[in-house]
């Protein structure tokens, strides 16, 4: 204690925890592929349609690519994270979902689109944990931040 019968702060004052970074960016890739990539769609779809004079059954199919995707890649998700490393596999699928969402965006042809979401949804798949993944594919489990797991702690 000070003189002022204050508590001394130890450690480096006006640092944020590594663990509010993580949780941050956790944050971020959930919105970045599950919400823009999967779910935003919908949001542009009508504007998208009038655009590109696409018919209700062709906005179906843009989608089902999409799904398509998704279904294909996250039964290998969990396997390439686990092989390169949850950092990498979650990295690289954020850049295939920024490149799916750029070309579903840029491209004014149909089968471009189709592309796109097909890619949107094989990115938006590697940042997604499931039940049949292995443990540190996701972002913010103890493998993911390399620290040695204590039971009874959130953050160590």
């Amino acid at each position: 204690m000070d003189d002022n019968n204050q508590p001394r702060q130890t450690g480096k004052a006006g640092r944020l925890h590594y663990g509010f970074v993580v949780l941050g960016l956790v944050i971020l890739v959930v919105f970045s592929a599950l919400g823009l990539a999967r779910f935003g769609y919908t949001s542009i779809l009508p504007a998208m349609q009038a655009a590109l004079q696409l018919s209700n059954t062709q906005t179906g199919v843009l989608q089902s690519w999409n799904l398509i995707g998704y279904l294909v890649t996250v039964v290998f998700s969990g396997v390439l994270a686990a092989r390169f490393g949850p950092r990498v596999v979650i990295a690289v699928g954020l850049l295939v979902v920024a490149l799916g969402m750029g070309l579903t965006g840029l491209i004014p042809t149909f089968g471009a689109g189709c592309a796109g979401r097909f890619l949107a949804g094989v990115g938006a798949a590697t940042c997604r944990r499931w039940p049949c993944c292995p443990r540190g594919s996701v972002p913010g489990d103890a493998a993911w931040r390399r620290v040695r797991v204590r039971r009874g702690r959130a953050w160590v």
